[in-house]
């Protein structure tokens, strides 16, 4: 069973184009499928990265939160939602997405916007709303164009989507595979010790204080301008880097 990105919007930004360029800036095909009982359109989406590779379901999601159907809320792992930034109520429904969040276990969530404004007096800022979601809702901003544009530009409009991309690409997700030297138990055993540089309680001390880096950045982020925030996720990708890459 593939996990889900349930992907939702509350402005004239449709889900399925945001899923659309998800998986168009993911590098990948296009798949189409559907989930759940009610056999809702959603789109694959194939993770691949150095350490490990698996498929993921793009939702595309106009429902109300409250009424999408409890077997694709227990396939849920991930949570994207997109808001227009120069509208102010939307601060008021920050508390219902956090606790829809918490209730369904969700692991990953995403507020997205297309850019975030400096003073409240225009919209919606970055330390405001990182305040009020915390830990629960990473922030990201797409910084995409106008609709007027021609194709070359809103082609180039997919790339803003990197963050995201990253975003899933670091979750760890329940059907991970890791690469066949690491997925079975008898791989592990006929490696020798000289190609592993890092022992086996090494290696879970290593993670312990990877986890504990990770732990204090999501509550120090809620109070860090967002360019710090972003060279400590650096610092972080690079510590899970030399973990995992250690020979």
């Amino acid at each position: 069973m593939n996990p889900v990105v349930i992907v939702k919007s509350n402005c004239d930004m449709k889900p399925m184009d945001i899923v659309k360029n998800i998986a168009t800036a993911n590098g990948g095909q296009v798949i189409e499928t559907t989930i759940g009982n009610i056999k809702a359109p959603a789109m694959l989406c194939n993770v691949k990265t150095k350490y490990y590779e698996n498929q993921i379901v793009l939702f595309p999601c106009d429902l109300d939160c409250k009424a999408i159907p409890s077997d694709i809320l227990e396939m849920c792992e991930a949570f994207i939602y997109y808001f227009d930034s120069e509208n102010r109520s939307f601060l008021t429904e920050i508390d219902e997405l956090i606790t829809f969040v918490k209730n369904n276990n969700i692991e990953l969530g995403l507020l997205i916007t297309k850019q975030l404004c400096d003073e409240p007096s225009t919209g919606i800022t970055y330390k405001e709303l990182k305040s009020i979601c915390k830990i629960v809702f990473d922030v990201i901003e797409l910084n995409q164009k106008s609709d007027d544009e021609d194709d070359e530009e809103r082609n180039e409009q997919v790339h803003e989507y990197v963050e995201i991309i990253r975003a899933l690409h670091n979750n760890i997700w329940s059907n991970v595979k890791y690469p066949s030297n690491l997925e079975t138990e008898n791989s592990l055993d006929d490696t020798s010790d000289s190609e592993w540089s890092l022992g086996v309680e090494e290696q879970l001390d290593a993670f312990d204080k990877l986890l504990t880096n990770i732990q204090n950045f999501k509550t120090l982020s809620a109070n860090l301008p967002r360019e710090q925030v972003l060279d400590e996720a650096e610092k972080l990708a690079a510590m899970f880097s030399t973990i995992m890459n250690e020979d």
